[in-house]
Formats: C-alpha cells, structure tokens, sequence
C-alpha cells in the first residue's frame, strides 16, 4: 500500500506539471483575457481576493483566504476519487494551467524577472506536495472502487488509516505553505 501510495503522488504529480510546463512554455502565444468577462460575474477569484486583503493590510485575511482556496483544491482532489478518479486528475490538470497562467501573468505584466518570481514563490511552494498527497489519496479511493466492482477484497482498516494520516499531514503541509507565503514569503 506505502510503494503504490508514493507512485499515485508521483503520478499525481506528472499530471499537474504537464499542463504547468505546456502553458509556461507557450506563455507569450496564450494570453488569458481576464478583463472582458461577463458584468454578471459575482464571486472574487482567490487571487484577486488575497490582493484586496494585502491592500487594506489584512495579513490574517490573506492567509485565511489562501489556505481554504488550497485546501479546498486539496479536498476535491480526495472527493474527485468517488468519481473513479477522472475529477481529481481533471482537477490537477485544471490548477497545473492555472497556476502556470499566474505565474505568467505576475512574469509578463508584473516586470518581475524570473528570479524575483522565484524568490517570491519557492519558499511556499510545499503546498503543491500537500495538494498531490490528497491527489494520490483521491486516485487510491478510485482504485479501491475498481478492486470492489472486480470483486477483489475491499481495503483494510489500517490502509483507509493510513490514507487518513497522509490526508490530514497534506492538509497540515497546505496549512504551513499558507503561512509561509504570508507571514515569510513577501517580506522578502
């Protein structure tokens, strides 16, 4: 269980850099229009909800802001196993770009150079390590439904443990990147 756990993180991994790398390196062709979307639009995105909390100086909030956006991601990723698998490994797919799409825009239109956006980003960047535990945890649940329907034996108690434990040490290592961001990440 520990050997295939680690693979489905790994795999998990793979599958949130492919659509990171593609949209990095396609940067300058695709260029994501985010000013003319519909008037009818009411939610904030997280970005944009983090910035209105640093502009009035309200650290807490930020970090409040980012560690549900993360953990949100983090629990869908878990959920997204019920779905046999396919909304967590969409859910990978989709943050790998939008992360990407970020990062580009801070690069292209913040005039930062690549390593000021280092600096800025890499100390919090555990949280994708928390982000692709609960991936593996969601491709693990997808897993125990396959073996199920074939008939195979249903997982034991201290494999769904197990997952629990990788569960909650994900959730801590988001809550930890969330800090970090705030609290160490821009005072640099």
């Amino acid at each position: 269980m520990k050997a295939s756990y680690w693979r489905l993180v790994l795999l998990s991994a793979l599958m949130w850099l492919l659509p990171f790398s593609l949209r990095v390196v396609f940067t300058t062709e695709l260029a994501v229009e985010t000013k003319n979307m519909s008037k009818e639009q009411t939610s904030i995105d997280p970005f944009e909800k983090t910035s209105l909390y640093l502009s009035k100086g309200d650290q807490y909030g930020a970090f409040l802001s980012i560690w549900k956006n993360n953990a949100t991601v983090g629990i869908y990723n878990v959920l997204g196993g019920v779905l046999l698998g396919i909304g967590t490994i969409l859910n990978l797919i989709m943050n790998g770009y939008i992360t990407a799409d970020i990062l580009a825009s801070i690069y292209t239109g913040g005039g930062l150079t690549i390593e000021q956006l280092a600096k800025l980003t890499l100390p919090h960047s555990i949280e994708l390590l928390g982000i692709w535990m609960c991936s593996g945890i969601g491709l693990s649940i997808a897993r125990f439904i396959f073996r199920y329907i074939k008939r195979e034996a249903f997982p034991e108690v201290r494999e769904l443990k197990r997952l629990l434990f990788y569960f909650i040490f994900g959730q801590v290592i988001i809550l930890a990147a969330a800090w970090l961001e705030i609290y160490v990440s821009l005072k640099l």
